[in-house]
């Protein structure tokens, strides 16, 4: 049997041999626009396929030999160039009646309306398509590269009458001097609307036609939002890193742990910037903005390069500032499409779908396979996964892999701008060797990755596949010394579903550095939830509260706890109303729900006056008949508590 440095030797050697052959034959030349046309559509044809069918069905693969440099070159520029003709033919099937706001339709107002058409897996028999409509204006003139791309994510929520009027703002809500300015709506009317699998898939299907019908600079797109649209631009920009030149999002916020669909560690490469009112305390967006800069600053602290961030807090504003300033500080940015470095997180698994392997939990939340990426820069992962953690460099043919959880199997995508394919290319795990090769050019690679993302900055003449090093089996392996190695730890064991084993990390973590509570309490909580070990709960909630005192949610998770969780026999009364107050203080006694919270304490407290009064300033908060179940639930509190008070 052969040894891996034989059986690597024998892969070069072969490289070689192969190499003679291609460069004593004839160069395969660029066939006509048709049958260019016939190659995409079968490329397209598989990439449409579900993420069960695509690993069972091999990529399309056409008879053509290897490619010199100077041919991939030729190539790339005929794909592309019947690409961009291909969308630009294609007829979508609009429905009948597509709405858009008045003033655009005047001509004066120089405005083009359009809308995208792209299909999503919502099971896997159940292909949903989502039409998504837009304006677009170009004010300026355009440079010598092509348009630089503003796309503005409208604020709202799940009013749709809210969506119309954000989006129709949006056209004229920042100062562009040159661009073309793209105004989406947003397919689906929710809290989260812009972080909706239909909404993710229509913003990916936009930026794969932008080029077809204008002239673009493909490194100069930026994603900006506010409020709802500021979710979404912490939510796209790092689930999408390679898309965007930059981000920015005003007054909204994200999560970070096991909350998070999205991870900042993917910021590596991409710009942020965030603008947050300090008196914006509504879902507590000015401490989880906050939060969120911090964490990006830490990481640029923690690797001394990258991770750019403009966090500006504006003293004493609520939820409306002054974030004109945005196009500008944007503009200044220049996507870099092939980075030195590449750090990339899939999302986490929502934690309470059950103690089930991830397979069983996607088949409950198929909907969360449109968060799992397969790209980002050169590196592609054909079976994405929940928790998945990639950290790879590169340095002329030399890559190593630095992490790698939860990847069996990487391909990296090559091309002559960074790789000098004419020689071997190889892949390190730490200082080990896992292959050393020549990498053929073919036009399957170019294809490929021309469909996936229609970007000519991302196409890649040549894929090299390699089995990644399983740093968890590593991780268990050896024993950690340090506050940093067990949360690491606790990570790999929380992927693994090994949560009791995790809890215990993270409690030992938290001897060691007692300073990390705030962080990392939200996580121990949530796994004792999930063990069904109320009493770990319950200390693991009272201590969140504690280490965070100016967190609202944290206030009023405790004095929920307290209240409704904790056996009657335990309850702490005194210490519900204690949290519940100060939830109510830092919401600024606006948010109805946390009144219904206090109101209960108080009544628990044998303060029924106070109840009754609190209820009903809860209930004056409330829009007429827009959350009817919450305002039943305090009509039917203040029914019990002004009952309790007349007997």
């Amino acid at each position: 049997m052969m040894d891996g440095r034989a059986v690597r030797m024998l892969g070069v050697l072969a490289a070689a041999v192969l190499t003679a052959i291609v460069g004593a034959a004839t160069e395969p030349a660029v066939p006509p626009a048709a049958e260019l046309g016939e190659l995409l559509a079968r490329h397209e044809e598989h990439a449409a396929l579900t993420p069960e069918q695509r690993a069972r069905t091999k990529r399309p693969e056409f008879d053509h030999p290897p490619l010199s440099k100077e041919a991939a070159a030729a190539w790339k520029q005929s794909l592309w160039t019947a690409w961009k003709e291909r969308l630009a033919a294609r007829k979508p099937d609009a429905p009948q009646q597509l709405g858009f706001p008045r003033g655009w339709l005047k001509p004066e107002n120089g405005v083009t309306v359009g809308a995208v058409q792209a299909d999503w897996w919502k099971g896997a028999e159940e292909k949903v398509r989502v039409t998504m409509r837009y304006g677009a204006r170009t004010p300026g003139t355009k440079p010598e590269r092509g348009w630089p791309v503003f796309i503005n994510l409208h604020g709202g929520g799940n009013n749709p009458q809210e969506n119309d009027m954000g989006w129709a703002a949006s056209m004229a809500q920042y100062p562009v001097q040159q661009g073309l300015c793209i105004s989406p709506r947003a397919p689906v009317d929710s809290t989260g609307s812009w972080n909706d699998p239909a909404s993710i898939a229509a913003l990916e299907r936009l930026l794969v036609e932008l080029p077809a019908k204008w002239d673009i600079d493909t490194d100069r797109v930026y994603l900006m939002g506010y409020s709802m649209g500021a979710i979404g631009v912490l939510h796209l920009g790092p689930s999408l890193p390679d898309r965007w030149a930059a981000v920015a999002a005003s007054a909204g916020f994200s999560y970070l742990g096991a909350r998070s669909r999205s991870a900042p560690e993917n910021l590596l490469n991409l710009p942020v910037m965030i603008q947050i009112g300090t008196a914006d305390m509504d879902f507590q967006r000015y401490p989880l903005a906050r939060e969120f800069a911090q964490a990006v600053q830490a990481l640029g602290k923690q690797t001394g390069s990258g991770y750019r961030i403009e966090y500006r807090e504006h003293a004493g504003q609520g939820h409306q500032i002054d974030d004109r300033d945005t196009p500008a500080w944007l503009a200044a940015c220049s996507r870099e499409p092939l980075p030195k470095r590449v750090v990339w997180h899939q999302p986490l698994l929502p934690l309470p779908l059950g103690t089930a392997d991830t397979p069983k939990l996607l088949e409950k939340n198929y909907d969360f396979r449109a968060y799992l990426r397969h790209r980002c820069y050169w590196l592609r992962n054909d079976a994405p996964a929940a928790f998945q953690r990639l950290d790879v460099s590169r340095a002329g043919n030399e890559f190593r892999i630095d992490t790698a959880c939860h990847v069996p199997r990487l391909t990296l995508l090559l091309d002559d701008r960074f790789v000098d394919l004419d020689e071997p290319v190889r892949v390190l795990d730490g200082t080990q060797e896992l292959v050393a090769m020549r990498v053929p050019r073919t036009v399957d690679a170019l294809a490929a990755s021309l469909v996936e993302y229609g970007d000519p900055e991302l196409m890649f003449c040549a894929e090299l596949e390699v089995a990644a090093p399983d740093s968890v089996a590593a991780m268990e392996r050896r024993q950690p010394t340090t506050a940093e190695e067990l949360r690491t730890r606790a990570q790999e064991r929380v992927a693994l579903k090994q949560f009791a084993g995790a809890a215990a990390d993270i409690e030992a973590a938290l001897v060691l550095e007692p300073g990390t509570a705030a962080a990392v309490l939200p996580l121990v909580r949530d796994l004792h939830a999930h063990l069904e070990d109320l009493p770990r709960f319950i200390d693991a909630t009272r201590r969140l509260a504690a280490a965070r005192p100016d967190d609202a949610e944290a206030q009023a998770s405790a004095a929920a706890v307290l209240l409704k969780v904790e056996p009657e026999s335990l309850r702490d009364a005194p210490a519900a109303l204690r949290h519940a107050t100060r939830a109510m203080e830092l919401t600024q006694h606006k948010n109805p729900q946390v009144g219904g919270l206090l109101a209960l304490a108080q009544f628990r407290n044998g303060n029924r006056d106070e109840a009754v009064a609190t209820v009903k300033a809860a209930l004056a908060l409330l829009p007429a008949g827009r959350v009817p179940k919450l305002q039943a639930e305090l009509e039917a509190a203040l029914a019990t508590y002004g009952a309790a008070d007349a007997q």
